[in-house]
């Protein structure tokens, strides 16, 4: 169990519960995205002939969905991650400034869906992807 140091001495220890069941029921909806992209979008798909006859377009539409598909158990792996995390109390990162204080549990958070997905420039993606290691990557001295 995590103790929390930022509270009062009246105020219980922020639980892990909401945080921990968002993360699950993410990683549910990612894996069921995946298993059900996956049978649509193979990657066998590359090396037959039937793809060899297809238009650009058609080619193109087919490698961006592989993409989209691929990425979901990624984002599934993540989130699962971050639930464990988590639950053993390291992914707690603090109190928000708001009244009432509230636990933030975003310590763990390694993937922004959303943001990825609908991010405007490439040059965004790193802010959104594997956000620990482009954190530490930004804040590392030479």
């Amino acid at each position: 169990m995590f103790i929390c140091t930022d509270l009062e001495p009246t105020q219980k220890q922020p639980s892990p519960v909401g945080a921990v069941a968002h993360a699950i029921i993410q990683s549910a909806i990612c894996m069921a995205l995946y298993l059900n992209l996956m049978p649509h979008f193979p990657l066998s798909t590359f090396t037959s002939p039937v793809y060899a006859t297809w238009g650009f377009w058609k080619r193109l539409g087919f490698q961006y969905m592989c993409g989209f598909t691929a990425r979901w158990k990624y984002y599934f792996i993540w989130s699962i991650s971050e639930a464990s995390i988590i639950i053993s109390g390291f992914g707690f990162s603090g109190l928000t400034e708001s009244s009432p204080p509230k636990a933030r549990w975003d310590r763990a958070k390694n993937v922004n869906i959303l943001g990825v997905e609908l991010v405007k420039s490439s040059v965004e993606v790193p802010l959104h992807w594997n956000v620990q290691v482009s954190t530490w990557l930004r804040h590392c001295e030479n």
